[in-house]
């Protein structure tokens, strides 16, 4: 009687983790974009701008930029 739980739960986590992932895809898609804007205004990669700036923090005014920090800048 109970032999469709185990595959309606396979079925639960895979349909879960493809929404998550896609939402995330999405997500990243979206930023893309800004990503290498902020790359090219800061004259390094865009990994090293991701690393350096998460995902559209907010407030752009508290947020410090490539020239509030010292330091040699770090291109990828």
């Amino acid at each position: 009687m109970l032999g469709w739980w185990p595959r309606a739960r396979l079925a639960v986590t895979f349909a879960t983790t493809a929404i998550a992932l896609i939402a995330g895809w999405a997500l990243a898609a979206q930023h893309f974009s800004h990503y290498v804007a902020r790359a090219q205004a800061n004259e390094r990669g865009v990994l090293a701008e991701i690393l350096a700036q998460p995902i559209c923090g907010g407030n752009r005014q508290k947020q410090k930029t490539r020239d509030d920090v010292p330091g040699s800048s770090f291109h990828i």
